[in-house]
């Protein structure tokens, strides 16, 4: 009996300390005319496990998401499904706690996903907000080429967002 009670207050205490680190993400899509492409790309996104709300602004054609807590966050499935819905990603932006990750010399880790930025050690804010790089987030020329390849889970390419 007592085993149990301290292996269940130890989870709680686990639970605790697991707190999202990405706190919500904007999506720029290309292609949106109407309420109804607005509305596929909504319908993709909610499908995802990890996504909690999405909020659709048409006028603006982007897509905010919220996630749910303590989910593993692919930022790759987001892009997939903007394009599963007939559209590309225009940008993907992410505002992270940069107190809950784990600085790495070129960057920071979120899980086994491995985030490049070489001044990550430099941001002085508790938040930061980052656009990814890549062809998957962006249907500009700005890819970013990196050798970095982690056990498990991905490598993103960031810069700040402005």
């Amino acid at each position: 009996m007592f085993k149990r009670f301290v292996y269940v207050m130890l989870l709680l205490m686990m639970v605790n300390h697991c707190q999202a680190q990405v706190l919500s993400a904007k999506v720029g899509i290309n292609g949106l005319t109407c309420s109804q492409c607005s509305r596929s790309v909504e319908i993709q996104l909610r499908k995802l496990s990890f996504v909690k709300n999405v909020n659709m602004n048409l006028a603006s054609t982007e897509g905010t998401l919220q996630f749910k807590e303590g989910s593993d966050i692919d930022f790759l499935k987001i892009a997939k499904a903007v394009k599963d819905a007939g559209f590309s990603v225009r940008f993907l932006d992410a505002e992270i706690d940069m107190q809950k990750v784990k600085m790495h010399e070129k960057g920071f880790t979120i899980g086994n996903d491995l985030y490049l930025f070489p001044d990550a050690k430099n941001i002085q804010s508790a938040n930061a907000k980052f656009r990814f790089l890549g062809k998957m987030f962006s249907s500009g020329k700005n890819e970013s080429n990196t050798n970095e390849s982690p056990a498990k889970g991905h490598v993103y390419s960031l810069k700040l967002a402005s």
